[in-house]
């Protein structure tokens, strides 16, 4: 039986977080503003270099946190993730959620019966990730480190990419590769905003390349996949492979 728990006491059990001290990073402020001081200090030019920045990101790390808020017990089901999760759950078994961050969308997926693999880059947040899992009895849940140029070993009926494309210096590449290892549904949003160097993490380069929707979504299209639903706002969030129409 999944064990819930709030979000600070794992903070504290593993690195020592004070009540005080979560209120004080979770601030919007403190962690935009230590991402852009980390980001000139590092000034990442390659993917590995982008990695090194994600793995030791503290910046980065309460954003994460934030994003669910720090005394969430990670039990609230995300749309569409939730009402993906119900139609397919007869017709999929396995999900990957790739770039998987504070992975509430994975374990929306699990929570309802899915077999469930989180990815990321190892550092801090990852090592959390792990450590709530095992406080949560989730230990059916697979690791995997995207470190590698392809890391995909294993295929997985819903691969889930939520803003992670945006951030990896060739998004159709990575694209590409979750595509290979996809059997029916990628759910992915992406935003090729730049905030006029405000979000220094969504990459200016991607930002002057597919910032177009037109251009995105004929790569998209190219790629083999055609979108089957969009939210409310008309943005495009779930695809499906052409082969599987």
């Amino acid at each position: 039986m999944i064990k819930y728990r709030p979000i600070k006491e794992d903070l504290a059990e593993l690195f020592g977080y004070s009540e005080e001290d979560i209120v004080k990073y979770t601030q919007r402020e403190f962690f935009t503003n230590r991402i852009r001081e980390e980001w000139a200090s590092l000034n990442p030019k390659t993917q590995e270099d982008l990695y090194k920045f994600y793995a030791k990101s503290e910046g980065v790390f309460w954003e994460g946190v934030a994003s669910i808020g720090y005394n969430a017990d990670g039990s609230e089901l995300v749309e569409p993730f939730k009402r993906v999760a119900e139609e397919y759950k007869n017709r999929c078994n396995t999900v990957l959620d790739y770039g998987c961050g504070i992975p509430t969308y994975g374990l929306t997926f699990h929570n309802l019966g899915y077999e469930v693999t989180l990815a990321d880059v190892p550092g801090k947040m990852f090592d959390l990730i792990k450590y709530r899992m095992v406080k949560q009895e989730r230990r059916d849940i697979k690791f995997v480190d995207i470190t590698q140029k392809y890391p995909l070993k294993e295929s997985y009926d819903i691969t889930i990419c939520q803003d992670v494309l945006e951030h990896v210096k060739d998004p159709v590449d990575v694209l590409k590769h979750l595509y290979a290892h996809t059997n029916k549904l990628i759910l992915m949003e992406v935003y090729f905003d730049w905030g006029g160097g405000m979000v220094p993490q969504h990459l200016h380069e991607n930002y002057l390349r597919y910032n177009d929707p037109d251009v995105w979504a004929k790569i998209v299209k190219d790629i083999g996949l055609k979108c089957i639903w969009w939210d409310q706002n008309g943005v495009p969030k779930l695809f499906i492979k052409e082969s599987e129409r």
